[in-house]
């Protein structure tokens, strides 16, 4: 793996001056998104409205899980057909022939749905979350932390539309009943005995991600020079970017920029990102003119999710071509 280079410029943008509907009051905002989402796909935002306390409450939690007994975590695992739960150190990868698995443990929960909802007989990806009994507090941190993420999310939906043109709430529709979804990540130091990444070169599926930058650094972002380049924690800033979804939506104008993860060299490392994707049944086709040679094809919400989840499976191989599962090579060319 090339060793990443110095920290890069990643574009701050301050939504305090956000006003719902307020197209004035939002333009310079829109316009800063639109700017760090065509030249990177990737920013800092400050005066998000994240609760520090939540936070702190969520990080507490996380970190009491990934010490639970190993037997207590696996007995929670993951399933094919049934993507939440534990999961377990080696169990996915790129799903290539180079067979070196990620080297993280994570905890996969998606929007909470009860097991009566009519919604599941739509779409398999819908299904009640697993909560470890053993970790006091674990549902309300989570849902009271993502309770505020959807809030923050909506805001950015906003500007997205906004900054493609469009009416502040085209996008916003299309996440009622959504697949978003958070991973709960641990990253241990890394040992001579391992060698792959942390999380290999990939480019989310989703329609953006939000990220609160670990106190140790190892997110990594790929530059239009093809140069991977450290990204640094910001105090109080969240980190935003943007999926394959958005891109298809903007007809290629914003960018779903490849990323990794490498392990830190001393202690372990968490990390816990909302992926925000629409309902499973919303068609992702451009909502404004395609730029010259952006040809990806429209895609069904539901349909590009289960097959990234499906391909996570070091036993599976994609059934559909030409969807794409958000792999990257270190050499390939955008």
């Amino acid at each position: 793996m090339t060793t990443a280079d110095s920290t890069p410029t990643l574009p701050v943008i301050d939504l305090s001056p956000f006003v719902p509907d307020d197209e004035q009051a939002n333009a310079s905002i829109a316009g800063q998104i639109q700017s760090a989402c065509a030249e990177i796909g990737f920013f800092y935002v400050r005066g998000h409205g994240v609760s520090a306390e939540k936070t702190a409450r969520l990080q507490r939690v996380i970190t009491e899980l990934f010490r639970l007994p190993h037997d207590s975590k696996t007995a929670l695992s993951v399933r094919p057909g049934d993507y939440r739960g534990y999961i377990p150190f080696a169990a996915f990868g790129d799903n290539d022939a180079s067979d070196v698995p990620d080297h993280y443990e994570g905890y996969k929960l998606h929007r909470e749905v009860s097991a009566n909802d009519p919604i599941r007989a739509h779409c398999q990806l819908y299904a009640p979350n697993r909560w470890p009994a053993q970790v006091s507090g674990f549902r309300h941190a989570v849902l009271d932390y993502w309770n505020e993420m959807d809030v923050l999310a909506e805001k950015l939906m906003r500007l997205f539309a906004r900054a493609l043109g469009l009416e502040e709430c085209c996008l916003h529709e299309h996440f009622v009943d959504a697949l978003t979804n958070m991973t709960l990540l641990h990253y241990p130091p890394l040992t001579a005995a391992h060698t792959g990444p942390g999380i290999h070169p990939h480019r989310d599926i989703d329609a953006f991600t939000l990220l609160l930058p670990a106190e140790k650094p190892g997110l990594e972002v790929r530059d239009r020079e093809h140069r991977w380049r450290a990204v640094e924690p910001l105090d109080d800033a969240m980190l935003v970017n943007i999926g394959n979804m958005l891109e298809l939506w903007s007809g290629g104008r914003f960018i779903s920029t490849p990323h990794r993860v490498t392990n830190p060299p001393d202690e372990g490392r968490f990390s816990f990102p909302y992926f925000a994707i629409p309902r499973y049944d919303v068609l992702l086709t451009p909502l404004i003119p395609r730029i010259d040679g952006y040809e990806v094809k429209p895609v069904l919400a539901g349909v590009a999710a289960s097959e990234l989840y499906m391909t996570n499976w070091k036993t599976e191989r994609s059934q559909k071509r030409g969807i794409d599962v958000g792999k990257v090579s270190e050499l390939e060319e955008r």
